[in-house]
């Protein structure tokens, strides 16, 4: 074992002591720590040390002297490392868990994990790989992840893409315990509505194990430790299909523009993949603003270690659909593309969603795919905008009009300009001029349904949305 030994004596029983130089001057912290780990070195070599006495002055024995009638003798001296550095640097390139080297695997079978997104030829992410959601802050990105942690465990689909079955561990980080409770029903009741249930309710809640870590979050670097070893005490490696983690930002433990801190984190996630057997997933959010304009994988806020570290990303970006389109195309809905950077696999052509609670749906009607999500098309979004603005000014003057209209009809006054004008600037702080209700009441308005009836019937104002039997065809260019 090359330990730094000053001296071997024998006991005079059945016993070999070894005074071992661990180095630690005077600080006793240190020795202590020192000795831990000497003894945890031994054991792993398969040598039981001897730790019932704790007295530091007390751990050696007298060679040349006898004990119970057997002489104790001097087996060495100067013997292994000279000091514990030089034993330490030894040790480290003995017991380095890099997995071995090869060269001569090259007939031989290639074993892929397969599939637990998707199939083989149409795949998002294999067992045992990692995964980020992207999106921006209160996206649904929750909502998402609890479907696919129940479409893997009851071998359902997600987001139209097959799961593998099994069981799954979810850290909810973010979510009040009851909260997240409520989301699992909701979102499986909604499953059972659309009849994608897999293998049923009871395969389900036998493969869902939930750690709600709200008010008790802790770095990566001490959380994935204690992960392991709660995923493992459910069964042993290979038990769990993956560990979803919500969200990242509870855990990360520091600047996430600091690509080295963020490196120690993914180190850690990779721990828990690896240790565990399975798959880790997690949800991380956008940066500020529009992020149409960027690629997908760069849109997540912080270092891009994020991008460059996850085997499979999947960035959602909410489309925009013009104010003039919304009720039709969307209902009580939001809309989402979904675009997929894959290491593994090719990565798809992006997919539009509909989010209508509590589930994401792909949209069947292809009617999405026109739209560009936010930030996308800045030119046409300050257009879209100028008219939505327009559009809005447009049925507030139809609504003066309808209204001053109204009112004059209660009053028993035919509504003329001047009498619609009159009642549209009544107790009205920014007044209407008669130049702009003119304009308001001709045919260049095409967007307003008032005109002005001809002089048989005094000029008065009318709908042609209603019709009017008295209308010759006069814009109402002569005065009133």
């Amino acid at each position: 074992m090359r330990l730094p030994c000053a001296a071997i004596v024998t006991s005079g029983g059945k016993s070999v002591h070894a005074i071992v130089r661990v180095d630690a001057g005077t600080d006793y912290d240190l020795y202590r720590r020192r000795v831990e780990e000497l003894y945890a070195f031994c054991r792993r070599q398969g040598f039981e040390p001897d730790t019932q006495n704790k007295n530091p002055s007390r751990l050696s024995r007298l060679p040349g002297a006898t004990r119970g009638g057997q002489l104790q003798t001097l087996v060495d001296v100067g013997c292994g490392c000279a000091s514990w550095d030089e034993w330490v640097a030894w040790r480290d390139e003995q017991e380095d868990d890099l997995p071995d080297d090869s060269g001569d695997d090259w007939d031989e079978p290639i074993r892929l994990a397969p599939p637990l997104i998707g199939t083989e030829g149409d795949g998002i992410l294999r067992q045992g790989q990692k995964m980020v959601l992207a999106g921006p802050s209160k996206a649904g990105k929750s909502f998402a992840l609890i479907d696919l942690a129940e479409a893997i465990a009851c071998g359902g689909r997600w987001l139209g893409w097959p799961c593998a079955m099994g069981p799954v561990y979810y850290v909810n980080l973010e979510i009040a315990d009851e909260s997240f409770r409520m989301r699992q029903h909701v979102v499986w009741d909604d499953r059972a509505a659309h009849h994608d249930v897999g293998e049923g309710l009871a395969t389900m809640r036998g493969n869902f194990v939930r750690l709600d870590l709200r008010g008790h979050a802790q770095d990566m670097e001490r959380l994935a430790p204690l992960l392991v070893r709660r995923v493992l005490r459910r069964g042993p490696k290979g038990t769990f299909m993956a560990v979803i983690v919500d969200p990242i930002y509870k855990v990360n433990g520091g600047d996430e523009n600091d690509a080295s801190a963020i490196s120690k984190f993914t180190n850690q996630l990779d721990r828990v993949a690896s240790e565990c057997g399975c798959a880790v997933i997690y949800a991380h959010h956008h940066a500020k603003g529009a992020m149409g304009a960027r690629k997908a994988m760069d849109r997540m806020s912080g270092s891009g270690v994020f991008a460059r570290d996850a085997d499979a990303i999947l960035d959602m970006t909410q489309i925009r659909v013009p104010e003039d389109r919304a009720k039709s195309v969307l209902g009580d809905a939001t809309a989402w593309r979904v675009t997929a950077t894959l290491r593994e696999f090719r990565s798809p052509e992006p997919i539009d969603l509909l989010f209508r609670f509590p589930r994401f749906y792909r949209d069947a009607t292809g009617e999405l795919a026109r739209f560009d999500v936010e930030g996308e098309n800045p030119a046409r979004e300050a257009m879209e905008t100028r008219k939505a603005k327009a559009r809005r000014e447009q049925d507030e003057c139809v609504a003066m009009i309808a209204g001053a209209v109204a009112e004059c009809e209660r009053d028993g006054v035919p509504p003329t300009r001047r009498a619609v004008l009159e009642r549209i600037n009544d107790g009205r702080e920014g007044k209407v001029t008669m130049a702009q209700l003119k304009h308001w009441t001709t045919a260049q308005a095409d967007w307003s349904p008032y005109r002005c009836a001809g002089e048989e019937r005094g000029y008065v104002l009318y709908s042609v949305d209603d019709g009017d039997p008295w209308c010759d065809g006069n814009d109402g260019g002569e005065p009133c």
